[in-house]
């Protein structure tokens, strides 16, 4: 059976076969693309809001919805670029 990159990756480090410089490095390349994904999701989705509104196609519940999707993406944002 073949193993993926990222399966033998997330392999040895969780298992600890990396040393620590090198464990931390690794994790912060995988959580760079999610951090600037978060971060300029969160800086778009504002954009949504008012064409959103003004068409009516926002319920009560959608905009719940895109609101918490909104917190959600600044919470996962707020290291991009740090």
């Amino acid at each position: 059976m073949h193993r993926g990159l990222l399966d033998s990756v997330v392999d040895t480090v969780v298992q600890g076969e990396v040393s620590s410089p090198r464990r931390t490095e690794l994790l912060s390349l995988a959580v760079a693309p999610v951090a600037a994904l978060g971060f300029w999701a969160s800086v778009a989705l504002p954009a949504t809001y008012i064409p959103l509104f003004l068409t009516g196609v926002v319920d009560a519940a959608f905009a719940a919805h895109l609101l918490a999707l909104h917190a959600f993406a600044v919470v996962v944002g707020h290291s991009h670029g740090q």
